[in-house]
């Protein structure tokens, strides 16, 4: 009798199956963020997928067994290591590069993977609007609107209900996040003012974010809420956690805040003291803008897209998530800090060198920024 092929063993098969399809809690399981639904072999070309688990993400996208995952936003992946890496720091949503079984030809494939995971599900882009409030039938009712952020700039005030968003109900947490992180930035709210009135309201949400909203006190900012897939959950800011400085600007107010992260240049220096205890660290915190208007985190050879909102000169450009950026002009890019200050330096106009995510391609393209 033929003999299965030993070169694929139970106990490697065990670990995927927990960890990628997010049936059962392992050790392994644990360091994966989002379930994608497959289980394969890892081989120097990439992922070979063997299981598709029946209604998941990779199922609906069309993924099937013998198909080989290449790459995931960009990143080779050939290892467990690399898998759970570029999962854990999608925010939810990833591009792969998938070799088709049956024909053969590279394709990209687009995967939700944070649908009925958790708050702020559906995550595109981390857009935040400054309020805090309690949830009913009807809507958000506000009851903190933030100094300085988009809602007080629209005039949002204490015991207004929000009602719907992009004409989208909102009576949970989950269901704001999951607008405001799908709207691209612009987002209309219909509001139901203090005295009853119905109003409508345009807002533009595209400004330096960290991705938390708390208390202010003497001592600094309490946070209440992190944000998710913002640059606060990336860094490991939990509730409770006491925002001092920001740039070594004291943080008491949300005036202080606002003028700490707008005069930041996207990169800031926290410091903290954690739950419960109170310990005092530093962290720093790439934010989650730039003049291309993308989102993206290091890679190896550059910056790998994360998120390309409308109507920015990335998406004229056609760039697209899991495409990296390897320089602007002659400067190599590695990070958001490097991509902003080259983009600056180019005095508006500027080539991009990139890689592109699904086919490996090299292209360079101008971009005019227009300041």
């Amino acid at each position: 009798m033929k003999q299965s092929n030993p070169r694929v063993g139970m106990g490697l098969l065990a670990v995927l199956a927990l960890g990628l399809l997010g049936a059962v809690p392992s050790a392994r399981a644990q360091d994966l963020r989002y379930p994608v639904g497959v289980l394969g072999k890892f081989t120097p070309q990439g992922m070979l997928v063997q299981v598709v688990q029946n209604g998941s993400e990779a199922a609906r996208a069309g993924l099937q067994r013998g198909d080989l995952i290449v790459k995931i936003d960009g990143a080779t992946i050939t290892s467990q290591a690399d898998f759970v890496q570029v999962i854990n720091s999608s925010g939810g949503s990833v591009v792969l590069s998938v070799r088709k079984a049956l024909t053969g030809k590279l394709t990209r494939v687009e995967l939700n993977l944070a649908l009925g995971v958790r708050p702020g599900v559906g995550v595109k882009a981390p857009y935040l609007l400054g309020v805090m409030g309690q949830y009913r039938l009807e809507g958000m009712l506000i009851q903190t609107v933030g100094a300085g952020t988009p809602a007080s700039r629209i005039g949002l005030q204490p015991d207004d209900v929000i009602v719907r968003i992009n004409n989208e109900a909102i009576r949970t947490q989950r269901q704001l996040f999951t607008v405001l992180y799908n709207s691209g930035g612009e987002v209309v709210l219909d509001v139901r003012k203090k005295g009853g009135r119905l109003t409508r309201l345009n807002v533009d949400l595209r400004v330096y974010e960290l991705g938390v909203i708390g208390d202010f006190g003497p001592q600094g900012m309490r946070i209440r809420i992190v944000a998710p897939a913002t640059p606060a959950e990336r860094i490991g800011l939990s509730p409770g956690d006491l925002i001092v400085s920001i740039d070594n600007r004291a943080i008491r107010t949300q005036q202080d805040l606002d003028t700490a992260l707008n005069r930041s240049g996207g990169f800031i220096t926290l410091a903290l003291r954690k739950a419960p205890a109170g310990v005092p660290v530093r962290l720093q915190a790439e934010l989650i803008n730039n003049p291309l208007g993308l989102w993206c985190e290091p890679a190896t050879d550059g910056v790998r897209i994360t998120n390309v909102p409308v109507s920015t000169p990335a998406e004229a450009l056609g760039l697209e998530r899991g495409d990296i950026i390897i320089k602007v002009d002659n400067q190599r890019v590695r990070t958001n800090r490097d991509l902003t200050a080259a983009l600056r330096d180019s005095g508006g106009v500027a080539n991009l060198y990139v890689r592109k995510g699904a086919t490996d391609r090299l292209i360079r393209l101008e971009v005019v920024l227009g300041w």
